[in-house]
């Protein structure tokens, strides 16, 4: 595990207002992107994946990120929905090395880097005393 925490600031969404995002590696971290992601590209998440990802996989449905009007962002750490058909296709896409039909989607890089562990709380790990598996972390 990190002995360092980590603090982001970034000016929210819907407001004129900076958000400090104290966290250490790990699942927040993702919503840090989603509102880096924002600032860079100048698009909302949603429609930046729309077509960076979704149109090119060749979705059959619309997915959907949640929003609150009591969370002024996008939720980029999770609440992400899509139909079970449009997951399958995303699989096929990494399992072909960022490829689907032909066509790429992401680098081939970016699909091994995502799914090699690459620092100890990442590794996967035995089972737990109750039996039950225990894994390691990466993209979620």
């Amino acid at each position: 595990m990190f002995d360092a925490e980590y603090t982001f600031t970034v000016r929210s969404e819907r407001s004129s207002e900076f958000v400090r995002y104290p966290h250490a590696p790990g699942p927040g971290i993702s919503q840090v992107l989603g509102l880096l992601l924002k600032r860079v590209t100048g698009e909302r998440l949603n429609l930046w994946a729309e077509d960076k990802l979704w149109k090119k996989i060749g979705a059959q449905r619309d997915a959907f990120f949640y929003e609150s009007n009591k969370q002024p962002d996008t939720c980029a750490f999770a609440c992400f929905s899509a139909r079970l058909r449009d997951y399958g296709r995303v699989a096929l896409m990494m399992r072909n090395r960022g490829q689907l039909g032909g066509k790429r989607v992401v680098s081939e890089s970016w699909v091994h880097y995502s799914t090699t562990p690459d620092t100890p709380y990442l590794m996967p790990k035995p089972p737990g005393t109750n039996g039950l598996p225990t894994a390691g972390y990466a993209y979620q």
